[in-house]
């Protein structure tokens, strides 16, 4: 907790079922970057967060994050990157972040 946002008040240390995250279905989709335009499409239950009472983003970007281990590629978590209104990242503002974003993510990835 050295590095937390002061201003952070996501409860830690909680046991959650993930299969409702995002960004592990993002994973489950593929290896690639993948873009929600507006998380309303997904109903109610996207708009709840296991470790805050409400979700305070409209869109999101979610960067799985893959290792290479011996020639089996795995992926090992995720990055996101979200904001508060819908369509924020669609189009080329999607596709800059991606593009900008691609060293941090290897850098993330050679950590792991």
């Amino acid at each position: 907790l050295l590095y937390r946002n002061a201003g952070n008040t996501r409860p830690v240390g909680r046991t959650f079922d993930g299969e409702a995250i995002l960004g592990h279905r993002a994973c489950l989709a593929g290896r690639g970057p993948q873009t929600v335009n507006d998380i309303r499409r997904f109903g109610a239950k996207a708009l709840k967060s296991p470790t805050q009472s409400e979700v305070n983003y409209r869109s999101i970007v979610i960067f799985p994050l893959v290792v290479d281990r011996n020639g089996n590629q795995k992926v090992r978590g995720f990055l996101s990157v979200d904001a508060t209104v819908p369509y924020a990242f669609y189009g080329n503002r999607g596709r800059k972040l991606i593009v900008n974003a691609e060293p941090i993510i290897q850098q993330l990835q050679a950590l792991l």
